[in-house]
């Protein structure tokens, strides 16, 4: 058998990495982004709430 290892808090924790950019905030109504494109002036948006806002401008 193999002898145990003793494992210290600096095995377990490891600090963050500065490197990586960090996560993007939440959206405020937690639409998820894509391209959303109106079907009659072929416009684009990035949520579809903007979208479906837009067309009452059509109707």
């Amino acid at each position: 058998q193999s002898p145990a290892r003793n494992h210290t808090k600096s095995d377990r924790e490891r600090p963050a990495s500065t490197d990586a950019p960090p996560p993007p905030p939440p959206t405020a109504d937690n639409e998820q982004e894509g391209v959303y494109m109106c079907d009659q002036c072929d416009k684009t948006f990035s949520k579809h709430s903007s979208l479906a806002r837009h067309k009452y401008e059509h109707s």
